[in-house]
Parts: structure tokens; sequence; C-alpha cells
């Protein structure tokens, strides 16, 4: 299964991922597989595997964005002296 759908679960990864999250691609195919295996290990059968691998991507990534969205995930830029002070004093705080 992997040897047949391994392209499709990465062509469709990089459709559904932002430009800026090409990086990701990889990590959600990953996640992908070990959701399939552990679905097939518990008995389930896949009869698409095409379509069933597609939507498991498509829903990954949209979990990926919810998450990220609910974590209020940003990207820093650490050559900003504005940033860096912002985290040196968040971990100060923390501290």
């Amino acid at each position: 299964m992997y040897t047949d759908y391994a392209p499709l679960v990465i062509r469709t990864a990089v459709r559904v991922l932002r430009p800026d999250d090409r990086d990701l691609v990889d990590d959600l195919a990953q996640d992908v597989w070990l959701d399939t295996w552990r679905h097939l290990l518990r008995g389930n059968e896949v009869h698409h595997p095409a379509g069933f691998l597609a939507t498991r991507t498509r829903r990954r990534a949209i979990d990926h964005y919810r998450l990220a969205r609910v974590r209020r995930e940003q990207a820093t830029d650490y050559t900003d002296d504005v940033a860096l002070h912002r985290i040196t004093r968040m971990i100060g705080d923390a501290a």
C-alpha cells in the first residue's frame, strides 16, 4: 500500500499546505501513514485507498492549522531586536 500510494499522500500534502509550510510535508505524510497503520491494525478495511489517504491527508493538514490557530503560533524573526527582547523578557518572566 505504501509503495503504491506514498506519492499520492505527498502530492496531496503539498497541495493542501500553505507555501511557507512546505517543510511540514514529510511530517504530515508520516502522521497520515501512522494513523493508517493504526486503522488497519484495529481490523478495519480500506476499500478505496486513494480516496481514504487523500481525505486523511487533507484532514490532518486542516487539524494542523486549527491547532496552530488555537495555540496562536507565530513565526519569530530572530534577527529582529524587538522580537529578541520580547522573547528574553518572556523567558525571564517564566524563570
